[in-house]
């Protein structure tokens, strides 16, 4: 009888690899590996969330969808991917691209094909088994040393066995607490934040005849010299927009310009507990739609994991994507291209 392992592998049929090949325009060889490393890492952080009850109902609704046969849709695969994964979402995508050779763009589009097989092979085992959303948390529960031991070697994924989110009291701090010394540089990202917003929310709300607005301030801790000093933003208003987090081709890495950007934001956010932030993540029209959904879903995790790291909780962000459906300039020229592989963000009250 095939173990678990071996039933995954052969998840990815000729026909699937021949797919793949198809949508992203890599080798044979390459995508057959980066597959090696999708389907155990998919399952593997699947079992890794089996303590996660309000995450295991969702996963066996979709399950049961999977293996009635129903059309997988391309925002419903990137957006459990991103649930299953979380603000990880953006570094498997780029630690599959390293590990395969391949652009991340591919990795995105490779992880999109590979949900829906993993969902409807578990979506199987539970018509097959008879279980339930329980029963299926508890089987996976007991297969997860064995579907970590899955992972291809060269490819890790360090955070298995951990919970999703941070959680007790020192991780809650780490969370909210940001380093005296990277807050003692947040002077230059606040300055940009104010040029570059400035160009598109900003000035629109400062040219609005309003009263005075009430004034908040951040402290800055001590500097390596013991000076220490204050800065007095105005209290941001119902709503700022950017579309100025901008990435390279085919990737999720924020630029040093887009996370100097993100880095102020956070400092506003900080200021202002009341303030949430919705990050929609868009591409250009370059390459497979499927992989551009799931690329601009990986870019707007990657803004979000940059502002958790900066002290914001995560509960105050919401993630969406629209790939190139939604294209902010005009995608026929290279510099407009440029400024369509973005995250907009919204901060609002």
């Amino acid at each position: 009888m095939a173990s678990i392992i071996d039933s995954l592998r052969e998840l990815v049929t000729p026909a699937i690899l021949s797919r793949a090949v198809g949508e992203t325009g890599e080798s044979e060889s390459a995508v057959a590996k980066g597959f090696s490393a999708v389907i155990p890492a998919i399952a593997a952080a699947t079992a890794d969330r089996s303590d996660d009850h309000e995450f295991m109902r969702g996963l066996a609704d979709l399950a049961t969808s999977a293996a009635s046969g129903s059309a997988a849709d391309t925002t419903a695969a990137s957006s459990w991917l991103s649930s299953l994964f979380g603000y990880r979402y953006a570094g498997v995508i780029d630690s599959i691209g390293r590990f395969a050779g391949i652009r991340g763009s591919s990795a995105a589009s490779l992880l999109t094909i590979g949900a829906p097989l993993v969902l409807g092979y578990l979506g199987r085992m539970m018509h097959t088994e008879s279980l339930s959303a329980t029963g299926v948390a508890e089987r996976l529960r007991s297969l997860r040393p064995q579907l970590e031991s899955a992972l291809p070697g060269g490819f890790d994924l360090p955070w298995l066995g951990r919970t999703t989110a941070p959680t007790g009291a020192r991780d809650e701090a780490r969370r909210r607490v940001v380093a005296p010394e990277r807050r003692a540089s947040l002077g230059l990202p606040l300055m940009l934040l104010l040029g570059v917003l400035g160009l598109s929310g900003l000035i629109w709300w400062a040219s609005r005849p309003h009263a005075e607005p009430p004034r908040a301030s951040v402290e800055i801790a001590p500097s390596p010299v013991g000076t220490t000093g204050t800065v007095v933003l105005p209290r941001i208003p119902s709503t700022i927009r950017s579309d100025s987090i901008e990435f390279a081709s085919g990737s999720s890495a924020l630029t040093p310009k887009s996370r100097a950007i993100v880095d102020a934001v956070a400092a506003i956010l900080r200021a202002d507990p009341n303030a949430t932030v919705t990050l929609t993540g868009h591409s250009d029209n370059v390459g497979a739609l499927t992989a551009n959904m799931s690329l601009s879903r990986a870019r707007a995790a990657a803004v979000a994991k940059t502002l958790t790291d900066d002290g914001v909780a995560s509960d105050r962000m919401h993630i969406d994507q629209v790939g190139s459906q939604q294209p902010v300039a005009d995608n026929s020229t290279e510099s407009g291209r440029a400024k369509n592989r973005c995250v907009m963000l919204e901060v609002a009250k």
